[in-house]
């Protein structure tokens, strides 16, 4: 999870230095930075059949508008690369360095409204969704698990118009309303 504060924004000429200054190859792409990652198919005729089935691996790293405290998204192929790849590590470590939050999301949320109840309730709730998802993998119900994960961001939404409200900002609607 990766937070920018409302103090920093969003400027991809800004963040790409820290990224690279972490030893990681990257460049910008309108306003995302992307980190390609190495290729290695082989060569000749089975890389590029592997490159059309499978596009080489890369790490985007963007600012989402529409969420408050995890706004910064590293896309990726889950299928394909590992959570514990260790450029994860060393882009958190960049993004950390440029200014970002990285702690937890109830950490970033009292940052900005240490005052709430309801904050600290409503992640309470979301763990439990997240407990119960997991469960319910296990056990290879997907459907449950899916409205569980659902039901979770729903609860995440619910807290970024909390911290919106209470800092002034104005809602963010992507489902036309």
């Amino acid at each position: 999870m990766i937070h920018l504060p409302l103090e920093l924004g969003w400027n991809v000429n800004l963040v790409l230095p820290h990224i690279v200054a972490h030893n990681i190859s990257a460049y910008c792409q309108g306003d995302t930075v992307v980190v390609p990652l190495p290729d290695d198919r082989g060569n000749g005729v089975v890389r590029q059949l592997s490159r059309w089935l499978h596009p080489p691996l890369a790490i985007t790293v963007s600012y989402n508008t529409a969420r408050f405290i995890r706004n910064i998204d590293l896309s990726y192929d889950p299928l394909r690369m590992p959570l514990d790849f260790p450029c994860f590590h060393e882009i958190h470590s960049a993004m950390s360095d440029f200014g970002c939050m990285t702690s937890s999301e109830l950490d970033v949320a009292l940052h900005y409204y240490p005052t709430s109840s309801d904050i600290p309730k409503l992640f309470e709730e979301i763990e439990c969704l997240e407990l119960k998802k997991e469960e319910l993998v296990r056990q290879q119900d997907f459907e449950s698990a899916a409205r569980a994960r659902d039901d979770g961001n729903l609860l995440r939404t619910q807290v970024d118009d909390i911290l919106r409200e209470h800092l002034g900002i104005p809602m963010e609607r992507h489902d036309g309303g």
